[in-house]
């Protein structure tokens, strides 16, 4: 071929009926694509917390744990504080996993009568129906209305027991669960799902297929642990993915009162050598007014140039203990909080 031979060729007016007729389609096409096309005031939307910093108002997050974690406690607790200060008008709650022994146990009826928009969805009291043609009716009205979940928390406890036989660690299973999802979320809900970890591996890392991250905006890896046994228990939540911006956040509950509050993420992040090391230098600081670093070590059966002790000490102090230098020796002395 010659250098030419791409070149336009011109057969006297057939050149500009062609330009006429591709410009007649370009600007039919573009009516199309303007028909479906975002505009600015479609994204004139600010993102907003319902908690600062750890839960996006209209949006997906998966909280996944090991068993016996307190996953469903927690988020019953966020969901209530959600509603006390009115930054949700309403909760539905789907719980297809806890039996009602444990639920009583937890408290809920007394939470059900403080708490009338507090919906929760039980599958012993689904009548006629089962779980997942709840979620179809509910996933049918927020297609029909854009609007309809406005201001809505949806809970599913657990993903798994909406899987209706699917198996989790297949795409072609999961994803046309995520798509329900992500149509109630585009109807203005909030969705949290609740996962398991797995027993595997070490770490945060949630069960079944890449289609659970993939298809969210926010994963948390929990890890809960005692601080006062039967009284006040810390929650971590570490990001496992923020496709909008959040952060590693501690909580607080006091489980005398149900009342949950701001913790320190690091706090509840403790190994289970630092639980232990903080317990048994409680122990001690509750049985005397003050102690020097030595002695508080070999109280609680650690050497006295033990370098984890030591790192220990230092982290926690303003936090569990406080501690004084003494001017005449340089000496530090330990007392309680």
């Amino acid at each position: 071929m010659g250098r030419d031979d791409f070149k336009e060729q011109s057969h006297g007016n057939e050149t500009e009926s062609v330009t006429k007729n591709d410009t007649a389609s370009i600007a039919k096409n573009n009516d199309f694509f303007d028909e479906f096309a975002l505009s600015v005031n479609d994204l004139n939307e600010d993102v907003t917390y319902l908690v600062n910093d750890f839960l996006v108002e209209q949006s997906i997050t998966m909280i996944f744990a090991k068993a016996s974690q307190g996953k469903s406690y927690f988020v019953l607790f966020l969901a209530l504080q959600l509603l006390e200060k009115n930054k949700i008008k309403k909760c539905v709650y789907l719980d297809m996993d806890n039996g009602k022994k444990a639920l009583k146990s937890r408290g809920l009826d007394k939470q059900i009568s403080k708490y009338p928009n507090l919906k929760y969805i039980h599958r012993s009291t689904l009548k006629g129906i089962n779980h997942l043609d709840m979620l179809e009716r509910i996933v049918s009205e927020a297609i029909s209305d854009s609007q309809r979940y406005n201001g809505y928390l949806f809970v599913i406890d657990s993903i798994r027991d909406f899987l209706a036989g699917r198996d989790m660690n297949k795409d072609k299973d999961i994803i046309p669960l995520m798509e329900q999802l992500k149509q109630m979320r585009d109807s203005g809900a909030t969705i949290i799902f609740l996962h398991h970890s797995t027993k595997e591996r070490e770490g945060n890392v949630y069960k079944g297929t890449t289609t659970f991250i993939d298809s969210i905006d926010v994963a948390y890896g929990l890890k809960k642990t005692e601080i006062e046994r039967h009284k006040i228990t810390s929650y971590a939540l570490t990001v496992e993915k923020d496709r909008i911006a959040v952060d590693n956040t501690g909580f607080e509950l006091n489980t005398d009162t149900g009342h949950l509050s701001n913790g320190n993420y690091e706090v509840a992040n403790m190994s289970e050598d630092e639980t232990d090391f903080v317990n048994d230098v409680k122990i001690v600081l509750n049985t005397c007014e003050m102690i020097n670093q030595g002695n508080l070590l070999k109280e609680i059966g650690r050497k006295k140039d033990d370098k984890t002790s030591l790192k220990y000490l230092q982290k926690y102090t303003n936090t569990f203990w406080k501690v004084e230098r003494l001017q005449s020796n340089n000496s530090l002395l330990y007392s309680k909080i």
